[in-house]
């Protein structure tokens, strides 16, 4: 309950009129809304005496002094800004071009998953609310931006043990603060957000999965039909490279790929690439449809994959690869991959599909879940590309519609090998891939 909690705006500005020395290395300026004040502390960090405990909430603006990220050359930083000692840090960081948003638990706090949100830019100069709730004992633990849930709202995590705090520390850094509040309380996303005005609520929410993007009529593009797997027997996929431990069965139903590894939680080893052995054309659509069997796990689309010299992906001279990530993403080959099924053990509830291009694991557009969690109906999944132009729909929404200029992120990708990518989690069944001309 807000009546019951402290807001620690006014410990800092009680704190800086009682201390003139420390008035100066405080920098005000005007907050987010008419009469709300912020504040940049200038040379260092602020402690403030609050209680934090295995429930409890916390509310506070911050404004960015610039625009981070956006591009493949933009510097690495890592910018705290709230600490409690013992149990969390939240930060902004941006790498490799993305921006992140980050609640990293304390190494003391074992049970429970970080919460990081990726987004390729955060526009600036500008201020945004951000929000956590969490409940330690029954499971509950998410975050807000702008409004905008940051974990599938209802996700249940299992419950986990924290300590208490009686102290937290704002960061000095080049964000500007203001009404930065909390709470012993796990409040209601309701009462949690219910002075965020409208201007600012859901205003990033087609880039954090909360809204789907316009339409964009994919089917009407195809032209003449290159390739056609129907995927309901093995002479269907004869020719296709598989990269790790999978296995595939065939029945009417389409075709099933798991991965035989052991099913642990550690994310390193054990996933799984299919290949279609054709090369495709620089501008085609995509189908297929896929039908999760397994709750837990993540599918990928590797598309426009060639070796970084041009050479075919599977030439001897491109370093040999058995499924781990990062031979893909940060290695000796090119390409765009996309998510539109996201449930791993460590990130439960993800918001996002997120479109990256490789090398380099840029992180270039993101939007709404192609498929939700829990999901066993078959869907509908269609890709185009139109030189940088990439459009992926699910059941006929589109979830990603993103231009590739060939600078920001370095040329446009063009032609190679289309792959399909399971976490070792994951099972699910494909059928009836097909790719077009693009007309």
């Amino acid at each position: 309950m807000r009546s019951m909690s402290l807001t620690l705006t006014l410990c800092l500005i009680l704190l800086t009129t009682l201390n003139q020395r420390a008035f100066t290395k405080t920098a005000f300026v005007d907050g987010p809304m008419q009469d709300m004040q912020g504040y940049i502390l200038t040379e260092q960090d602020k402690e403030i005496k609050v209680e934090t405990r295995p429930t409890g909430s916390i509310a506070f603006w911050i404004k960015t002094d610039k625009t981070y990220g956006g591009s493949a050359d933009f510097p690495n930083v890592r910018i705290p800004i709230i600490t409690v000692e013992g149990l969390y840090e939240i930060r902004m960081q941006a790498a490799n071009g993305r921006v992140m948003l980050i609640w990293q638990w304390d190494k003391k706090v074992r049970g429970v998953d970080n919460l990081n949100i990726q987004i390729p830019s955060l526009p600036g100069p500008a201020w945004y609310h951000v929000a956590y709730r969490w409940d330690a004992a029954n499971g509950v633990f998410t975050g807000y931006l702008n409004g905008t849930p940051l974990r599938l709202e209802g996700t249940k995590l299992d419950p986990w043990r924290m300590g208490y705090a009686k102290q937290l520390t704002l960061h000095q850094s080049p964000l500007a603060y203001a009404d930065t509040y909390n709470s012993t309380q796990c409040e209601s996303t309701e009462e949690l957000l219910k002075n965020l005005p409208e201007k600012y609520r859901d205003s990033l929410a087609e880039n954090l999965g909360g809204k789907f993007k316009p339409t964009v009529d994919i089917a009407s593009r195809k032209g003449h039909e290159l390739y056609s797997f129907a995927m309901t027997k093995p002479a269907d996929t004869k020719g296709w490279i598989m990269e790790g431990p999978g296995k595939v069965s065939y029945d009417e139903n389409g075709m099933t790929m798991v991965s035989t590894a052991a099913n642990d939680n550690t994310e390193i080893n054990g996933h799984i690439v299919y290949w279609m052995p054709h090369d495709l054309p620089e501008n085609f659509v995509a189908q297929w449809t896929m039908q999760p069997i397994s709750e837990a796990g993540l599918c990928i689309t590797f598309f426009a994959a060639k070796g970084v010299n041009g050479k075919d992906i599977f030439d001897p001279s491109i370093k040999k690869r058995d499924g781990a990530f990062k031979q893909y993403i940060n290695s000796d080959i090119n390409c765009y991959h996309f998510s539109y099924y996201a449930n791993t053990p460590f990130n439960p509830g993800r918001i996002t599909t997120n479109l990256r291009k490789n090398s380099g694991f840029y992180l270039v557009s993101n939007g709404a879940p192609g498929i939700t969690p829990g999901s066993t109906d078959p869907h509908q999944i269609m890709m185009m590309k139109d030189g940088g132009h990439i459009v992926v729909n699910v059941d006929g929404k589109t979830i990603l519609d993103f231009t590739d200029d060939g600078k920001a992120y370095g040329p446009i990708h063009a032609g190679g090998k289309i792959g399909l990518r399971q976490m070792r989690w994951m099972k699910a069944c494909y059928r009836d891939l097909k790719v077009y001309q693009l007309k």
